[in-house]
């Protein structure tokens, strides 16, 4: 009856759980009961967890699983404690990834598979700590490609630093061009056709063309600037993209079967966190 209440506890809200305890179980508990037990539980399994962890990192055994290519890729989402207060929850996707023909777009395309997850509520270097049994389990130091493709985080670069810092590094593709949108927007004017036509060309020569031309061109908006708040939204978009250079050569990476997003962490904030 306990591991019931848990597993329904952890998967729906309490309210919910209580019905479906009754209906299957033929047992009526109060919502406090079961909101006792799911937390219980959870603090138990949270502290197993923890010293799996710290054991994993003392005897480092080499894993078992043998990926050829891994991508991994990390973010946060916001959610609302009962008691108002707002935390983040990172979390960590793990899948492998493979380049595969799209008859309908006629193009190569990308494909992530055997998703799995980590998410937590830490710290970021707790979070670096105890992420490590789920990259073991996958086999992160035997696959033979290793991709991380993120927004700009520093605690994102942090965890990559961490556990792989040789792999590549990749700015996700939306999270790039909403800074050129925002240079393109200030100077153009959000909605104007100047812009849909400015916006559609640098969209399409930042996934194919060098990133420097589209670094260039976002500079060339510096003679259409009339006000202080222009320059700077321009200025602003150059430096990011200028600083992650290496990390938005698109062409590059697609050339070498490589994902430039990172959608499936992103998912990851309805179909885990939020759930």
């Amino acid at each position: 009856m306990q591991e019931a209440m848990t597993r329904l506890g952890s998967k729906m809200p309490y309210e919910q759980a209580v019905e479906e305890v009754w209906l299957n179980q033929h047992t009526c508990v109060e919502e406090s009961t079961l909101r006792g037990t799911t937390n219980r539980h959870g603090k138990a399994a949270e502290a197993i967890a923890k010293v799996e962890a710290e054991q994993l990192a003392r005897e480092a055994p080499p894993a078992t699983a043998t990926p050829q290519q891994l991508l991994v890729s990390a973010d946060g989402a916001l959610i609302r404690m009962t008691n108002g207060e707002w935390r983040e929850v990172k979390t960590v996707v793990v899948g492998e990834f493979e380049s595969q023909w799209n008859e309908q777009e006629s193009e190569v395309q990308v494909k992530t598979r055997d998703i799995s997850y980590f998410s937590r509520s830490y710290q970021i270097r707790e979070f670096e700590q105890y992420a490590l049994p789920e990259l073991h389990r996958r086999g992160l130091d035997n696959a033979s490609v290793v991709a991380t493709v993120n927004d700009g985080s520093e605690w994102i670069q942090s965890f990559a630093d961490y556990h792989f810092p040789r792999a590549v590094r990749i700015l996700d593709f939306r999270h790039a061009l909403d800074y050129v949108s925002a240079a393109g927007k200030a100077v153009l004017g959000e909605g104007t056709e100047a812009f849909r036509q400015w916006f559609a060309d640098m969209a399409h020569q930042l996934k194919h063309k060098p990133p420097q031309r589209t670094i260039a061109d976002i500079c060339l908006l510096q003679s259409k600037a009339t006000t202080d708040e222009q320059v700077t939204a321009i200025d602003a978009a150059r430096r990011y993209l200028q600083k992650r250079h290496k990390m938005i050569d698109y062409p590059h990476f697609q050339a070498k079967g490589l994902p430039i997003g990172s959608g499936s962490v992103e998912s990851s904030h309805k179909v885990v966190v939020h759930s």
